[in-house]
């Protein structure tokens, strides 16, 4: 499935766009259970937990054309 950018997953029933923002529909549950051990392995912790979170940055860039048929690296390309 390719889409001509990340905000077109709001043409799948899970996604909507909302305030320019893409967004999961309510009431599914989603739980992201995986973790980035080598991101913190080794050094000391650089993430306050008392702070506001910053805007999120995505992965892959919102208006990016985004292939969901192969693994999520392959969809990086120079910016054209």
């Amino acid at each position: 499935m390719k889409l001509s950018s990340l905000l077109a997953l709001a043409e799948l029933p899970y996604f909507q766009v909302k305030d320019g923002r893409i967004v999961r529909i309510e009431p599914e549950p989603v739980v992201d259970v995986h973790t980035h051990l080598a991101l913190t392995f080794g050094r000391r912790r650089s993430v306050d937990l008392e702070t506001a979170p910053s805007p999120t940055e995505h992965y892959l860039p919102l208006h990016r054309p985004l292939d969901l048929d192969v693994y999520a690296n392959r969809n990086f390309a120079p910016p054209t």
